[in-house]
């Protein structure tokens, strides 16, 4: 069902730019993509909304991997924008998991694939291993331990108006491979003061994907799974100028005891989003600043101060215990 819903989305992705009349510009500024489309919502009439909103997301060049939980959040928002706007960001962890380097697409893109065959393989060891374990094979122990080393981190600022004032605007996350230091993270959505937010709708989640495998029987299964953490307009975290969320990045598992189950962290995407309009509409712009905060150790006393404005990064003791990542989206008004 997977492999038809992607050969389906490549096809609407393939006739979006016939099938949509838009005026669009992009551009590469320090690395990151930024895309703004206009669309002229009055020649969609044969197009269902599902499609609608596929195209228009393929139109500013939106991953596949976002659709799901954009369309549990933003569906009727996207299919009703008159303007997509949207900057994406793409980090590498070091190898040490020291930092992590920003990087164009096509880098990160092969980034990306080469962790996701180390990962693979490691899944095959340890299912391999655990099958092994099941015939007495006490020798065959490979793959078990250690870790994929190298994160993968694509960041996204996507905001959709219909009428150049009013506005949703969401900050969105995707380890698409999962980094070495695994602690508690945060992520946030900030704007400058030429905009209002409505607190109500301010909200976010993140779903975390992971393998788990383990002995059925005399057979070694494996099985995917997603767990899913949503915060509502009370749960997030409020700052001065923005929202933010505490992410859980948790550990790979493996036991020694029957039946020798083993849990794989393979991906986690998070968002936090809010509804907001512009203050003075003379001026041309409006700023949003998505903010991620990686905790390379976790330490006593090195939390973060969320009752300081996160625009320009957390406010973080013992700084140098965090890896941040701050990226502002200029939303040119026109």
């Amino acid at each position: 069902m997977k492999k038809i819903l992607s050969i389906i989305v490549s096809i609407l992705t393939l006739f979006s730019m016939l099938c949509i009349p838009a005026s669009a510009e992009s551009n590469t500024d320090d690395l990151s993509v930024n895309n703004t489309v206009t669309f002229n919502n009055r020649s969609y009439s044969n197009l269902s909304k599902e499609e609608l909103f596929t195209q228009k997301l393929a139109a500013v060049g939106i991953s596949e991997d976002y659709y799901e939980v954009l369309s549990k959040k933003m569906f009727d928002d996207i299919c009703n924008a008159q303007t997509i706007s949207t900057k994406s960001s793409y980090y590498v962890e070091s190898n040490d998991g020291s930092s992590l380097h920003q990087t164009t697409k096509d880098l990160y893109d092969i980034a990306v694939k080469e962790e996701k065959e180390k990962l693979a393989q490691k899944s095959f060891d340890i299912n391999a291993t655990i099958q092994g374990r099941s015939s007495g094979n006490s020798d065959f122990s490979k793959g078990v331990t250690g870790t994929v080393n190298k994160g993968t981190l694509n960041i996204v600022i996507l905001l959709v108006s219909n009428d150049n004032i009013n506005f949703v605007c969401s900050a969105i996350f995707q380890w698409e491979t999962m980094p070495s230091a695994r602690h508690t993270d945060a992520f946030g959505l900030a704007r400058d003061d030429n905009t209002l937010v409505d607190a109500h709708s301010a909200n976010g989640m993140y779903t975390v994907s992971y393998t788990r495998s383990q002995l059925s029987g005399i057979d070694a299964e494996i099985n995917e799974y997603h767990e899913t953490t949503e915060f509502d307009f009370d749960e997030v975290i409020v700052s001065p100028d923005g929202y933010a969320i505490e992410v859980d990045l948790r550990e790979d598992v493996a036991s020694n005891s029957y039946p020798y189950t083993t849990i794989l962290y393979t991906e986690m995407i998070g968002m936090v989003m809010y509804e907001g309009c512009i203050v003075d509409s003379s001026r041309n712009g409006a700023n949003h600043w998505a903010v991620y905060a990686h905790k390379k150790l976790d330490l006593v006393f090195n939390g973060i101060d969320f009752s300081l404005p996160i625009s320009t990064g957390f406010s973080i003791n013992w700084e140098w215990t965090y890896e941040q990542k701050c990226d502002e989206h200029t939303w040119e008004r026109t």
